[in-house]
């Protein structure tokens, strides 16, 4: 591992786009699992000082009133004030949830981190919303410590060499400013990709698999007061590896999908792997341009 102060400016409209927000929108549907995303919202929104609206989707209009009250009896709980909310008729409720995301808002979402789930507000819900809102979400992995969400020790983006993961990085440096800790960039190598690449590059082969985050954390000039760490880790499962080295008090930030860069590097898709991992809540967002599968 090798650290350096930071160092080519980032795009201001996009560093603007991702990380301006003055609104979080916790989507419930009156599971407790839904629910644990509200103090770590809360949090947030009182550090910040942050509009907080819950939100709940009932696919009938005669469900409306019910839920009305339900998210009453949720807001009497909570000391943070104020709090909005709204219920909303929908028959698909994480597109309704998408269509409330303006760009000041920044979705915070429970979820199980099982991609295939259909659960409403949990598993391909949050995919759905990530996707559909084209802003970053917060998701609240079941292993996330709600009452301790926001104590990081450091700031993690996993890349895997494609422009589109490093998306991310604009986003992660301005989380580590907000917390005041060092933006770790991390890749994932696998074993035997790494005794390919060594024999491809005859001179000071390690130098050579961290080479390409070095050089992003070179271009990074507009934040010189927070640190930039980076690590090359070898292991068949990206997922597994980040979340080791991450865990248990590190905030990740990612891209959902990375997949056009050094195909050496095996990030892949691990998002929901790590959101079921991770002991704080993982920032996740599509990046520009990505074509659906």
């Amino acid at each position: 591992m090798g650290s350096v102060p930071l160092p080519v400016a980032q795009s201001g409209s996009t560093r603007e786009r991702l990380t301006a927000f003055g609104h979080l929108l916790v989507p419930l549907n009156g599971s407790q699992l839904a629910e644990r995303a509200i103090s770590v919202a809360a949090a947030l929104a009182e550090r910040e000082g942050l509009a907080l609206e819950l939100i709940s989707i009932v696919s009938r209009r005669d469900q409306r009133d019910d839920r009305k009250a339900y998210l009453e009896i949720v807001k009497a709980t909570l000391p943070f004030r104020p709090i909005s909310s709204s219920v909303i008729v929908s028959t698909h409720a994480p597109s309704a949830i998408a269509a409330e995301c303006d760009e000041d808002t920044m979705p915070v979402m429970a979820t199980s981190g099982h991609i295939y789930r259909h659960d409403r507000y949990v598993g391909s819900a949050a995919e759905t919303v990530v996707r559909a809102s084209g802003r970053p979400v917060m998701l609240v992995g079941a292993k996330c410590d709600v009452d301790h969400a926001l104590d990081v020790d450091r700031v993690v983006v996993p890349t895997d060499g494609s422009k589109k993961s490093e998306e991310a990085i604009p986003l992660g440096l301005a989380w580590a400013r907000r917390l005041g800790v060092p933006l770790w960039l991390v890749a994932v190598i696998k074993p035997d990709a790494v005794v390919s690449m060594r024999r491809a590059v005859r001179d000071d082969p390690q130098s050579s698999e961290s080479s390409h985050l070095r050089n992003l954390a070179k271009m990074i000039t507009d934040a010189d007061d927070v640190q930039i760490e980076w690590e090359v880790l070898h292991d068949d499962n990206p997922a597994d590896a980040i979340a080791g080295s991450a865990i248990p008090n590190s905030l990740v930030v990612m891209t959902t999908h990375g997949r056009t860069g050094l195909r050496r590097i095996a990030l892949g898709s691990v998002a929901t792997r790590l959101v079921r991992k991770a002991t704080r809540p993982v920032i996740v967002f599509r990046p520009s341009g990505l074509v659906d599968d």
